[in-house]
């Protein structure tokens, strides 16, 4: 295993739902690292990152592909990590995570 795979091992992605100054709930996709250093890769109002719609869904696996690859995913990248999370439910629940070790296991290589 190469240093940068097991660096990126302890990686995990989260969409939050927070409240902002102003009392609006805003949800944010968050990467954490195995080091502990946190990154967010989207932020925005709760329906732009709302995993419940097909744009909501595209938003928040493409900025993770996107991260995780280093470069901007294809449209069939996405399609196929959506149908993998979607066969395998991992687009329920709050908070949502995804791990490193899961892209991985879906042919995902950093």
């Amino acid at each position: 295993m190469s240093t940068a795979v097991a660096q990126r091992t302890g990686t995990t992605y989260e969409v939050r739902r927070q409240k902002d100054i102003a009392g609006r709930t805003r949800a944010v996709l968050t990467c954490t690292e195995g080091s502990g250093a946190v990154t967010a890769l989207a932020w925005g109002p709760e329906e732009g990152l709302d995993l419940t719609t097909a744009a909501g869904q595209a938003v928040v696996v493409g900025a993770t592909l996107e991260n995780w690859l280093g470069r901007s995913p294809t449209p069939g990248e996405v399609a196929q990590l959506l149908e993998r999370l979607a066969a395998g439910a991992g687009l329920a629940g709050q908070p949502w995570q995804l791990t490193g070790e899961q892209l991985e296991q879906a042919g995902f290589q950093p």
